[in-house]
């Protein structure tokens, strides 16, 4: 999402009803204060949406029924090298 506000795009989804999902695949909760995947950087990334939508408006979406996420982000991560 370079470029875009994500904070206006989470906004309109939860004016319009929607739900924002975070998901827990690796490397989709790291920040600044979590470099490494942990509950505590998934559950940053949580509180964030919740203030500022809404707990109405955020799901929780652990993602782990479909393969092996680490492998694919890894051998992703590879391709752009």
């Amino acid at each position: 999402m370079s470029g875009l506000d994500k904070g206006r795009i989470g906004c309109a989804c939860a004016a319009k009803g929607g739900v924002i999902g975070i998901e827990a695949a690796p490397h989709t909760t790291l920040s600044a204060n979590h470099l490494l995947r942990s509950i505590e950087s998934f559950m940053e990334h949580f509180e964030y949406c919740v203030n500022l939508v809404g707990i109405d408006h955020v799901a929780i979406g652990p993602d782990t029924l479909f393969g092996d996420h680490v492998g694919l982000h890894l051998r992703s991560r590879m391709d752009e090298v």
